[in-house]
């Protein structure tokens, strides 16, 4: 309810490890890591303090993979990432509240696989020959590497033969909490940065852009034990706006997405709840306004070398943005109970009104993007609606919990991608790919089940057996076989894990060793938009995992020394795609697109022989050296695969 109008789908929250609670401290601890599949080297430092209300807190890490495998093609080309990222923060903790300024720095470079392959050999290839020979500027037939070789697939060197991503985020954040009387205000605010260069060989960026953003966020939160009143008011949102970098320099041609745009954005909410003996109502209202403009943009000579920016009315000149203003409103809101029965057991039931105004991409997009299709968006797009009921059953144990969670949305003006049939049968082709338009002309219902068993004997705490479940149908009314289904829905999945702890013992060396064992299965998917190959079904798999790790304490003083925690996932190096994963339709032929058979490439889903693969067997070693009064985290501990 708080959050905003996109958060319709769901808020992830990602909390920072607590600063050190007691004056005089300083702790902190160092992490490495490394991972077979892909090369992956981690390392991590971290260091807090707390000077008696001044607490502070630095960390940075770094990270370098390169192309990972898969058991149907070895070695992805284009596969590989480095990492850096950094981050600081100081607080002032006082009997009054608090008040903390951080800051973060992440560089990121990551290479863009697209799939090109040889028609004959079906090996991964460069998408320009390496070091060719050319005549007259034409290409000479054989000449210069086209294939990678293995010291390209080990390679951690910064790309500059592979399509790649090069991006900078800085992020600043003065966050303040202040009593007053028996509730608290909150004020925060904060300045981000990111740029985003999208290159195709070499160090020169097609398309480069730079989005800012201002957020803040005010509210009240006050609660009264004596009646089991709580209260949370306030009002949140952002400024954004965002610029695209000039035209490059010949040979190459600049890619705009979306147009310079500015964006505001204002909600205010409230959320009341109310604890009585067994039962517990909450319920909230939230109010959303949106205003968006963007400026145009007129190209001569599109898609060409000499491709610049030219003004409005020059002869000949491509319209890749029309200017355009908007403005969406609306409201949230929802109501719920919790209500607890005798012996551990309680039902949940929430109604829930949601809103969210479309984002600038499905407005205005008119590119090819690097998921190798040319998205059109719709500037008339109106503001999805949707109305959601749940309801669950579980138990909350001494020895076993559970709960099984049933659901239903139905969503008005309902915003996705769709492909687009030319009027001469097929696809609508641009630039050499599939054209998909935004539309919001349809209705959607997502319907649904999840549940989990945990199974965790008091009188065995060495063992404890997690399991979870969920199913997804969604459906568009009104629609045709083959656009009945909400594209890229979720195959239904079964998650379960069991963990053994081992007993510690006085005079050993080894605390909270564990060792466990899970699985992922997924079953297949049929229930797709399959109109114009738009998606394609997908196989059931089934992955399994397993990890072990432990503490090792000194038998004098008995703090923990290290701690070690390896990991494994897909251990039976299956090879498989997640119904989800988009770079399954990557492929081309020879460095020339081929996304109109999917048909003749891919009818039978089971002999699939093009698109990319997710990764085969991994095994990750962790070891964390804490020092100070540091405390291993659970999440440090479980490692990667648990």
């Amino acid at each position: 309810m708080q959050y905003g109008a996109n958060a319709v789908a769901g808020v992830v929250s990602f909390k920072s490890e607590p600063l050190p609670e007691t004056p005089g401290t300083i702790e902190g601890s160092y992490q490495s890591e490394f991972q077979t599949n892909n090369g992956l080297i981690g390392n991590t430092l971290h260091l807090g303090g707390n000077g008696g209300g001044l607490k502070w807190d630095v960390r940075g890490s770094y990270e370098a993979a390169h192309c990972y495998t898969d058991p149907h093609d070895g070695y992805v080309w284009s596969t590989a990432y480095v990492q850096s990222n950094a981050r600081a923060v100081l607080e002032l903790d006082k009997s009054w509240g608090y008040s903390r300024i951080s800051g973060s720095f992440l560089h990121r470079v990551i290479e863009i696989p697209d799939g090109n392959r040889d028609s004959a050999s079906g090996q991964f290839e460069f998408d320009v020959p390496l070091n060719a020979q050319y005549v007259n500027g034409q290409y000479v037939p054989g000449s210069g590497k086209i294939f990678p070789t293995l010291g390209n697939f080990l390679s951690y060197k910064m790309p500059t033969i592979s399509p790649y991503q090069d991006l900078y985020h800085v992020e600043f954040w003065w966050q303040n909490s202040i009593k007053v009387g028996t509730g608290t205000i909150g004020a925060d605010v904060g300045f981000t940065e990111s740029i985003r260069h999208e290159i195709d060989t070499g160090t020169v960026g097609d398309e480069n852009m730079v989005v800012h953003d201002i957020p803040y966020n005010i509210r009240y939160q006050v609660e009264n034990f004596a009646t089991g009143l709580k209260l949370t008011t306030g009002f949140n949102g952002m400024y954004e706006f965002e610029n695209n970098f000039p035209e490059p320099p010949a040979p190459y041609v600049g890619d705009y997405e979306i147009p310079n745009y500015n964006l505001f954005d204002v909600g205010g909410y409230g959320i009341l709840e109310k604890d009585f003996k067994d039962l517990t109502l909450s319920g909230g209202l939230r109010y959303d306004l949106r205003t968006m403009s963007g400026k145009p943009m007129y190209l001569l000579n599109y898609d060409l070398p000499n491709q610049t920016g030219v003004p409005a009315g020059t002869p000949g000149a491509y319209e890749q943005f029309a200017p355009f203003n908007q403005t969406y409103t609306g409201w949230s809101g929802s109501i719920g109970a919790t209500y607890q029965l005798p012996g551990h057991n309680y039902i949940k039931a929430n109604v829930a009104r949601s809103y969210r105004a479309p984002a600038i991409n499905e407005l205005t997009s008119n590119e090819l993007d690097p998921a190798n299709v040319f998205k059109i968006g719709d500037p008339n797009l109106k503001a999805e609606e949707g109305y959601e009921v749940d309801i669950a059953y579980g138990n909350n144990g001494r020895d076993v919990s559970f709960e099984v969670d049933g659901f239903y949305n139905h969503i008005s003006n309902f915003i996705f991608a769709d492909r687009i049939a030319s009027v001469f049968g097929g696809d609508s082709m641009q630039l050499g790919a599939p054209v998909y338009k935004y539309t919001g002309d349809n209705s959607a219902v997502l319907a649904g089940v999840t549940a989990y068993l945990n199974i965790h004997p008091a009188g065995a705490q060495w063992f404890e057996w997690r399991n979870g479940f969920t199913y997804i149908y969604s459906f568009l009314p009104g629609q045709t076989d083959s656009t009945q289904h909400v594209p890229f829905t979720p195959a239904p999945r079964l998650t379960s894990s069991i963990r053994f702890k081992l007993a510690d013992k006085s005079s050993s060396v080894l605390r909270s060793a564990y060792i466990s064992f899970g699985l992922e299965h997924d079953w297949p998917q049929n229930e797709i938009y399959s109109a114009l190959y738009n998606e394609l079904p997908s196989l059931a798999y089934t992955l399994f995992d397993a990890g072990l790790g432990t503490n090792f304490v000194s038998p004098k003083t008995h703090r923990v020394i290290c701690s070690l925690i390896i990991s494994s996932t897909n251990l039976f190096n299956i090879a498989y795609i997640d119904h989800t994963s988009r770079p399954q339709y990557f492929w081309a032929y020879n460095s020339v697109e081929n996304p109109t058979n999917f048909g003749a490439q891919a009818a039978v889903v089971t002999n699939r022989t093009q698109g990319i693969y997710n990764m085969g067997r991994n095994v990750g070693f962790k070891v964390i050296f804490p020092f100070g009064g540091h405390k291993i985290s659970e999440t440090e501990m479980h490692g990667m695969g648990y």
